[in-house]
């Protein structure tokens, strides 16, 4: 990419990855926008450069998410105002590229560390820890049509700093930590049927894993990366079969990785 960025958020848009905001490698929290472009010419190697406009607000630790030809930005730690952020941003991704608050978060909603899943109209939040480090289990579900929100049953455990992906009628929540100051992560994975709001643990990773990142390819869940009991960063990989249900290790990334992002194009 053109910045180093760690703690940033991402969504794929007309086969383009778009990378917004986090934190660069001199300790400043960015606003700007990068796009992964691959052009139709095999000899033309694909590339990044900056996108038409920046989010509204120099943002780390934020999830984003895209419906539509909008991608709606939740949370984050706001650099102007040195404060956890308690919007919904809505971002038009075609010209004029408008910028509005969409919602603004529940008191009782976690957004440091929650995992975050677009389900058709709905914006489900899992989990996260609030500013004086109490982490939750609680499931909140944000209606975009409706500008509502509800609280849904809760996870089985409270957890933060996992990874959270989809997966046909699941939402899948992989590691994470519940402690702060003392990194306790977790190799525990769950799964939450969205329309019963039931959990279900599937089997545990091999490695112990928060601020760990996660993909569905087809029918298996590849993990990447985070952190150990006491914070050590990994390189590591594994693959959870969701027909066998068993896990098995892949070739390890070339560089120990935490708090990033990946996504599928």
């Amino acid at each position: 990419m053109n910045e180093s960025r760690a703690d940033a958020s991402s969504v794929v848009y007309n086969g383009q990855v778009l990378v917004t905001g986090g934190t660069s490698d001199d300790k400043i929290i960015v606003s700007s926008i990068e796009q992964f472009s691959r052009n139709p010419n095999p000899l033309i190697p694909p590339c990044w450069s900056y996108f038409s406009f920046n989010l509204p607000k120099a943002l780390n630790g934020h999830r984003s998410v895209l419906y539509n030809d909008r991608m709606f930005v939740i949370g984050g730690y706001d650099e102007e105002k040195k404060k956890y952020s308690n919007m919904i941003y809505e971002i038009q991704l075609r010209f004029p590229f408008t910028t509005k608050v969409l919602a603004k978060l529940p008191s009782s909603t976690h957004m440091i560390g929650c995992g975050v899943i677009l389900v058709n109209d709905k914006i489900l939040i899992f989990g996260g820890r609030d500013c004086q480090s109490k982490t939750t289990a609680k499931v909140t579900m944000y209606d975009i049509t409706m500008n509502t929100f509800q609280e849904l049953a809760p996870l089985p455990y409270k957890v933060f700093n996992m990874a959270t992906v989809n997966f046909g009628e699941n939402v899948v929540l992989v590691g994470g930590s519940d402690q702060f100051y003392f990194v306790d992560a977790k190799s525990t994975v769950v799964s939450y049927n969205i329309k019963t709001q039931k959990s279900a643990m599937l089997p545990p990773m091999k490695h112990t894993r928060s601020q760990c990142c996660a993909v569905v390819d087809g029918n298996s869940l590849v993990v990447m990366g985070g952190i150990k009991h006491g914070a050590v960063a990994l390189n590591s990989v594994e693959a959870f079969d969701f027909r066998s249900s068993k896990w098995r290790s892949l070739p390890s990334m070339k560089e120990a990785r935490r708090t990033f992002i990946a996504e599928i194009v």
